[in-house]
């Protein structure tokens, strides 16, 4: 009986160890699956190895016909599970080597659009640089799709980024449908070349990446489960086995106590000498036995169990006492050892979802500044379009007045020559070239103030994209302190880095933009300068007009003499006012130039309340996928 008891405890020892194994070699596939590490595999066959041996003891000591087949199909399930090992090796090495090539081949894409961006920006070539930054915009997207897949495994990763590929193929395509140097045609080809090996890179490891979940989930997974599954069935079968047998245990001991105490009484007759040598001998060896096993029954592990140097049934018994000690001890320890692993799967999870909440607060702080900014930057843009077109109005006016008092001179130098027979004529044609000239002053001094309202709202902007150059700043410190925490959490926050190392390259993106509008900015400001010393000097023009009318109404009395005088100044009138045009249609020009800026500027807006919309969308993605897993 004892004997039977313990090779059941000795068994479910064995089961017990074999369902730890088990669960480690849960842990270590999906580590790999992850992580794609060589050191898992070898853990993954070290347990496999260990789940044999135990097997193979099972098999050997069991008496049982139920239990051995049980026993052999664990053993079968696990050498079948040990030749899959090699297939997931293989596939992790792919992944390995062509996530390597993503590394690398991500590199020089980024390298060689850099070098192109900037090349391109150098032209000066608005239709340039505006496709120069779609194209960098299109590529930077298809990067980020990328790194998306790769971090999340998400089933439709891999049709995003062949789009994503198709429409930076697209841009490119377009790119070199422009103007371009030999030299940018060159670059921008390096460019479509490392574009494509990238592709390839990408569409080789989402192969094996797709291949590689199929294997586990199909195969790998449903053995494991099979073996622990068996596993715990057996185990289950041998607990109550070993149940049972602890009550016949303690029903024969019962039973022996009695006999004892009736073989004691019998004994008492024979004589008291008697009596005490079977006291000796049986019933306090008994009494410690028994005390023994109360203690042990109430889950006392450290006792001494007595009687185990005896050669009689108390040896045996003790030695079998001994046993049920040893596997108690054993069972609490194992039971210990999952209990701390358990927890620190629970810690670590727990590590994983603090960073991921602290992560998204400060990545949409960040955003909802950048939108806020581009917000900004569009309604400025667009009243500095309103006061360019407001100047543009106002300059048209001008024009029509300037070409008004121009055919009023003319009128007055050919009145000139018949003054004598024309006095009054010339009189009130004077004075209607007088009261143009003061409608034109009148104009200019208005244009005046617009020019200077055109530049402080240009001033406004600048602010702006200052402030916008500032966000971009903060954000790539929030993506360097997202990059430091993805590194604090090891392999769990790999895909943390990446999107970190994408949201930092938004930032550059961002910063190179608002360089751009700063750029048009200032050519903003500069033609607002021109314009208003433009102006300006028609102001002047036109008190020069005024005073040559007044002087050409005070020589009106001076008949003959004062006829070739009023011909000069209806002359240099004329000059005058052919000026007047010429810098009202500088005027026009400049306001023209300004309206185009604002535009840019507002397409510049656009594209960033966009790009920072994608980024939103991309984080929240990203985080309810790591939530998900």
């Amino acid at each position: 009986m004892f004997q039977a008891r313990s090779q059941f405890e000795s068994a479910a020892r064995t089961l017990y160890t074999i369902n730890g194994l088990t669960d480690r070699l849960v842990g270590q596939a999906a580590e790999y699956r992850l992580t794609q590490e060589p050191g898992y595999t070898t853990g993954m066959a070290s347990s496999l190895d260990a789940i044999r041996q135990g097997s193979e003891t099972l098999i050997a000591n069991t008496p049982s016909a139920e239990r051995r087949a049980a026993y052999e199909r664990l053993r079968d399930q696990s050498i079948d599970l040990g030749k899959t090992l090699p297939k997931l090796t293989e596939l992790g090495n792919q992944i390995r080597e062509n996530r390597a090539g993503v590394y690398a081949n991500g590199d020089d894409l980024t390298k060689a659009s850099g070098l192109l961006v900037a090349q391109l920006r150098a032209t000066g070539q608005d239709a340039v640089i505006a496709q120069a930054v779609e194209v960098e915009r299109a590529l930077l997207l298809f990067r980020v799709m990328n790194w998306r897949f790769l971090a999340t495994k998400d089933p439709n990763g891999r049709a995003l980024s062949a789009n994503a590929f198709n429409n930076a193929e697209a841009a490119l395509t377009k790119l070199n449908r422009l103007d371009l140097s030999v030299g940018d045609q060159r670059m921008a080809k390096t460019v479509d070349e490392a574009l494509i090996r990238l592709n390839k890179s990408i569409v080789a490891a989402s192969q094996a990446i797709v291949e590689s979940e199929t294997f586990f989930d199909e195969t790998l997974k449903p053995r494991v489960d099979r073996i622990d599954a068996i596993g715990r069935d057996v185990r289950g079968k041998l607990e109550a086995a070993l149940e049972q047998g602890v009550a016949q245990s303690n029903a024969l001991m019962s039973r022996t106590k009695s006999v004892q105490i009736a073989l004691l009484g019998l004994i008492l007759a024979l004589g008291a000498a008697l009596a005490v040598l079977i006291a000796r001998s049986l019933i306090r060896p008994i009494s410690g036995m028994t005390a023994a096993m109360t203690r042990l029954a109430d889950g006392e592990t450290a006792i001494h169990v007595p009687s185990q140097d005896a050669t009689d049934e108390m040896g045996r018994m003790a030695e079998a006492v001994e046993v049920f000690r040893q596997n108690a001890v054993a069972r609490i320890a194992l039971e210990a050892e999952q209990a701390a692993q358990a927890s620190a799967r629970q810690r670590r999870a727990d590590r994983v979802d603090q960073l991921v909440r602290g992560f998204e607060d400060r990545i949409a702080a960040s955003i909802a500044i950048v939108t806020s900014a581009a917000t900004e930057l569009d309604s400025t843009a667009r009243s500095m379009t309103q006061v360019a077109d407001s100047t543009n109005g106002q300059a048209v006016s001008s024009s029509a007045a300037a070409e008004e008092a121009t055919m009023n001179v003319q009128t007055v130098a050919a009145a000139a020559e018949e003054m004598v027979a024309s006095l009054g004529e010339i009189e009130r044609r004077v004075q209607q070239s007088n009261d143009v000239a003061n409608h034109a002053d009148h104009e200019a001094r208005a244009t005046t103030a617009s020019m200077s309202d055109l530049s402080r709202a240009a001033e406004k902007i600048g602010e702006a994209v200052t402030m916008i150059s500032g966000l971009a700043s903060q954000t790539n410190l929030l993506a360097l302190n997202a990059t430091i925490e993805a590194a604090r959490a090891g392999e769990a926050g790999r895909g943390f880095a990446v999107v970190a190392t994408e949201v930092k390259e938004l930032a550059a993106q961002t910063a190179r933009t608002t360089d751009a509008i700063s750029d048009q900015v200032a050519a903003i400001q500069s033609a607002s300068t021109q314009a208003l010393g433009a102006i300006q000097q028609i102001g002047r023009t036109i008190v020069s007009v005024n005073d040559i009318t007044a002087s050409i109404a005070a020589t009106v009395v001076q008949q003959t003499a004062a006829t070739n005088e009023i011909a000069r100044n209806a002359s240099e009138a004329a000059r005058g006012t052919q000026d007047v045009s010429m810098s009202v249609a500088q005027v026009q020009a400049l306001s023209s130039e300004t309206g185009s800026a604002a535009q840019q500027v507002m397409m510049a807006s656009s594209e960033l309340a966009t790009q920072s919309e994608n980024v939103r969308r991309e984080v929240e993605d990203f985080l309810t996928a790591i939530r998900a897993a």
